[in-house]
């Protein structure tokens, strides 16, 4: 009959298989993307962050740089209104369908603060294409699969150390 420890050892490495992989995985993902400097005017300046379906804006006044608390934002890209929804961190997001190509696009944003409405115009970077560069890239099935062989492996070795009576 097997020792205690020598019972777990399989368990052991299944674990430290796991964390190695989990680990890699983690340190494959790519870094945060920069904040983009869209526009800018007297009074406000406009930072972007473009992910894969979204774009974050971020609208602050020029010379504190304090959000604007405003229900009053309009984006266009090429002239086609976009849906902006407000983040309660301050900032606003919009889709990034007609940021798909090669391209960067002009975009204008209209702001309503302080009893004005100011038209700032710029221009944002193409939609980042998803990618499957990491270990395991985009296929997160693969995740459930690791998990269902260690819960098999687990199981089996349990049922093998079972006693007959």
């Amino acid at each position: 009959m097997p020792s205690s420890s020598a019972r777990f050892v399989l368990p052991r490495i299944l674990a430290a298989a796991l964390a190695v992989l989990a680990s890699t995985v983690v340190a494959a993902a790519a870094p945060e993307p920069a904040h983009i400097d869209v526009a800018r005017s007297a009074q406000l300046s406009v930072e972007a962050l473009v992910g894969n379906d979204t774009v974050t804006l971020w609208i602050r006044r020029a010379n504190d740089k304090k959000p604007i608390d405003s229900k009053d934002v309009t984006v266009s890209i090429n002239g086609k209104t976009q849906i902006v929804t407000r983040r309660t961190d301050g900032s606003y997001t919009f889709p990034t369908d007609d940021l798909r190509g090669k391209e960067a696009r002009p975009v204008e944003i209209i702001v309503g603060h302080d009893g004005i409405r100011e038209v700032l115009s710029g221009q944002l970077p193409p939609a980042q294409e998803s990618s499957g560069t990491g270990l395991l890239g985009t296929h997160n099935q693969i995740w459930w699969w690791i998990i269902n062989v260690g819960v098999l492996l687990i199981g089996v070795l349990a049922l093998s150390r079972k006693k007959s009576y």
